[in-house]
């Protein structure tokens, strides 16, 4: 799968088991308490991790899915409301479209699950107050999708099955059931797999982070930021040293 993030202009691929893909969606399934007479609406692009584990998740339970070919926020709600989805997944930028057309969400929609990037807490109780079932998610595609949930803008909670520490860089590290294998690179003119390093069982990510509980039961952390001036605009990082050069 393409990672949404890059610093290069080199392609950079994440090698991903099925079962670790799955692991991730049953995650998610577990976390939303779906079943299978729930719905999902597909408003991300599949080539990338965000719309390819709304597949998994609604593989694992036979959900219907239905999809939108081009965004559009009036379209969007129209779509949730006509098909009566249960489910539906959205990055920041999607979430001020509908903020700013001021739309609020059908009653039969029990979650909007919104990662990509740090939804800010205006945002977030502005959608809150617009009748929408947001939870604020942190995830990537090495991790198969998200891995922890958030009640304000940068402090996440892992899911059960995920651990977290903060490596001697003070980078986020991660221990779970679906981790990539590594990447495959393009090197010039051919292509490379590098496999990921794990130290004590745990992958380090590029975002630094803080441990706000450290308790066993119930690690608790905080994104302070990322080692690149990245974001992100549906699914795919934008790069703004490069856009400035």
């Amino acid at each position: 799968i393409p990672t949404s993030g890059t610093t290069s202009l080199k392609l950079k691929i994440a090698v991903i088991k099925k079962s670790c893909f799955l692991n991730a969606a049953r995650g998610a399934n577990s976390f939303l308490n779906s079943t299978e007479y729930d719905s999902w609406l597909a408003a991300l692009p599949f080539h990338h991790v965000s719309g390819l584990s709304i597949l998994a998740r609604a593989f694992l339970k036979k959900n219907k899915i239905y999809s939108l070919d081009k965004w559009n926020a009036g379209e969007f709600v129209n779509q949730l409301a006509q098909s009566q989805i249960s489910f539906s997944s959205l990055v920041p930028t999607q979430i001020f479209d509908i903020i700013q057309n001021n739309l609020k969400a059908p009653a039969t929609l029990k979650t909007d699950l919104v990662g990509g990037s740090a939804l800010t807490d205006h945002q977030f109780n502005t959608m809150i107050q617009l009748g929408w079932p947001v939870v604020k998610t942190f995830g990537m595609t090495e991790t198969s999708a998200f891995f922890s949930v958030a009640n304000s803008d940068s402090s996440y909670k892992p899911l059960p099955r995920v651990d977290v520490s903060v490596d001697t860089q003070g980078h986020l590290a991660i221990r779970c059931d679906s981790l990539f294998d590594g990447y495959i690179k393009q090197m010039d003119t051919r292509w490379a797999f590098e496999p990921k390093v794990l130290n004590n069982k745990f992958w380090s990510t590029d975002d630094r982070a803080v441990l706000i509980s450290n308790n066993e039961n119930q690690k608790i952390f905080k994104i302070l930021g990322r080692d690149h001036s990245l974001i992100k605009i549906k699914s795919e990082f934008v790069n703004l040293n490069l856009l400035s050069n």
